[in-house]
């Protein structure tokens, strides 16, 4: 299989996880905005889908040669991020009641 055709499938899959990702991150909003008991869990579900699909990217990013720069930003700004809300919603579990 010529390397282009490898190339486009791959970022198409790659937008396809981005759309499931958006979904998810819509998802997420709503839950937050209705303080449902779980949205904690999906946000940070959400920063580490965040990082999966960054650590996705940096592989594919390498193996073609691009610089993979802002893909090692990504996934540690998603890290960091999962783990901050985390806490901040550990210490904000009682106003997640519904």
């Amino acid at each position: 299989m010529p390397f282009f055709l490898t190339t486009f499938a791959s970022f198409m899959l790659f937008a396809i996880m981005y759309l499931a990702f958006a979904a998810l991150a819509l998802f997420t909003r709503s839950k937050l905005v209705k303080y449902k008991k779980d949205a904690p869990r999906y946000i940070v579900g959400l920063y580490v889908a965040s990082a999966l699909l960054s650590f996705g990217q940096l592989v594919l990013d390498s193996i073609m040669g691009i610089s993979v720069g802002s893909s090692i930003i990504g996934m540690i700004t998603a890290f960091v991020m999962a783990v901050l809300n985390y806490n901040y919603f550990e210490n904000r579990s009682d106003l997640f009641i519904n």
